[in-house]
């Protein structure tokens, strides 16, 4: 059911994306760079309020002093985001391109279209907008930073979310551990917020991400169609005719093997623990979950020897102290017969024990069938790793004889040796002899044991800028709208 509906979700989410990207192409929404750093045109300065308008309906604790302190900062750029013509939502920012890194001070969208995709979209144009700015910049002064030729470093974005934004940033990429380090001491440090980041990639065009992904899946279903069976739909498999796991429809052309089985033990504890968790929440459990109180049950522990409740079992079960379902099944029982002797057939103890006490019953057998089956495949998989030893130790000692007959045939057809040779002391030979207790030496099978990935390293700005050139100003505010342009850019493009 939760699998159900993350790809519904996931479908919805895909189908929004694609119709946002499809609005853009036909010019109904639009993004707009606005910043006093070109100027303070009278577009500029409305487009900055509406914008402003905004951040203050959606940001209602964030001081409106502050707020237009800081869209109205030269040194803050805002992209703005139009659908049909009016502004509704946008993104702050402030770009330290000689530290490799820009840093999100605000980000809103109107309440009438949240929850539509349009955040989402900000983000990626945000990004790819930015990988164009860097690249904007004047080529010496790009020399002066130490940047190479082809921008192969990422671009970092930081920002500080609360715990109601974090769910929405992690969507996007951002991730809650710091890897970038040289945003300290260019970001203010804020009380009550979690600082996140993302590594914007140039081989990436966010904008056509869908696409792209659409491209990864068919090719590997394409790849994997020759090789698995995993698009053939089988009928459900009938458990009260199963006899082995093996005889599940699929799973021997799915290359299932022996030593993907989980340990019985780890095995026997998951079922424990679903028949305990399954019967603690019943309605009727309550009796039974924790010890009697001495204290007010004073003679229970002089009529009852072996006392027992749900908590004791499940401390039991955590601890590994049950090796068979059958243990688990006495301890269970013990809780039922201790009630029926203490207590009178008519009181609410006895009933609830009943019923209980028959619910424990149907989940017992409902999970016993299926241990059997799994105690059977282990010992048939037991049995086959016991005799896949018994054939490599014999294969091993005759290959050890071979190899001694060998060597004495050869001795004896070798031609006489000068006289002083015959006191040289003999060197014995040298044979790889296999352990009886089944060890491999993965080494020596060029199997890798590391599953985990190796941390990206990020490289240090060796330079450090004093003071931040401008960029260059234009007076054709033409250049400040966003096109097509941004969907067919160099940045990511192969596709």
């Amino acid at each position: 059911m939760e699998d159900t509906e993350q790809k519904v979700e996931q479908n919805t989410k895909e189908m929004r994306e694609k119709m946002l990207i499809d609005l853009f192409k036909v010019g109904r929404i639009k993004f707009k760079l606005v910043s006093t750093s070109k100027g303070w045109s009278h577009s500029t300065r409305e487009d900055i309020l509406n914008f402003k308008a905004i951040l203050q309906k959606q940001l209602p604790k964030m001081p409106k002093e502050y707020i237009f302190k800081v869209i109205f900062n030269e040194k803050h750029k805002n992209i703005i985001c139009l659908l049909d013509e009016k502004i509704i939502g946008g993104v702050c920012y402030r770009p330290f391109y000689e530290m490799n890194f820009i840093e999100i001070v605000f980000l809103a969208v109107d309440a009438e279209v949240q929850v539509s995709g349009h955040g989402s979209m900000i983000i990626d144009m945000l990004k790819e907008h930015i990988k164009r700015e860097i690249q904007d910049i004047e080529p010496n002064f790009l020399d002066y930073l130490g940047y190479p030729t082809k921008m192969k470093n990422p671009i970092y974005i930081l920002t500080y979310a609360d715990n109601y934004a974090i769910g929405f940033f992690k969507k996007q990429g951002f991730g809650t551990e710091i890897r970038f380090k040289n945003w300290q001491g260019y970001i203010k440090d804020y009380e009550g917020g979690t600082l996140v980041q993302c590594k914007v990639l140039w081989e990436i065009n966010y904008l056509k991400k869908m696409e792209l992904l659409e491209k990864k899946r068919i090719e590997f279903i394409m790849k994997m169609d020759g090789k698995s069976t995993f698009n053939i739909l089988r009928d459900p498999v009938d458990f009260k005719h199963l006899k082995s796991v093996w005889d599940i429809p699929g799973l021997k052309e799915a290359h299932f093997k022996e030593d993907m089985f989980i340990s019985s033990d780890k095995k026997l504890k998951n079922v424990l623990q679903y028949i305990l968790s399954d019967i603690r929440t019943d309605r009727h459990a309550w009796p039974f979950l924790l010890p009697v109180n001495e204290k007010e049950v004073l003679d229970y522990y002089q009529i009852i020897k072996e006392p027992m409740d749900l908590s004791t079992i499940e401390k039991n079960i955590e601890n590994n102290q049950y090796n068979s379902l059958q243990e688990f099944e006495f301890d269970f029982r013990k809780i039922f017969k201790n009630c029926y002797t203490y207590n009178a057939p008519t009181t609410t103890y006895c009933k609830c024990a009943s019923i209980l006490e028959k619910k424990f019953d149907n989940k017992l057998n409902e999970v016993r069938h299926v241990l059997e089956n799994r105690t059977r495949l282990s010992i048939g998989i037991e049995k086959k790793s016991q005799d896949r030893k018994v054939n490599i130790e014999k294969k091993k000692t005759v290959e050890i004889k071979q190899k001694e007959k060998n060597n004495t045939t050869s001795a004896q057809n070798a031609q006489p040796q000068k006289r002083e040779s015959v006191h040289k002391k003999k060197q014995p030979s040298t044979f790889v002899v296999f352990q009886p207790d089944g060890h491999v030496d993965t080494t020596k099978l060029n199997i890798s044991q590391s599953f985990g990935t190796k941390p990206v390293q990020t490289s240090q700005q060796t330079k450090k800028k004093e003071k931040f050139r401008d960029e260059k100003k234009t007076s054709d505010e033409e250049d400040d709208i966003f096109n097509l342009d941004m969907m067919n850019g160099n940045s990511g493009d192969f596709f």
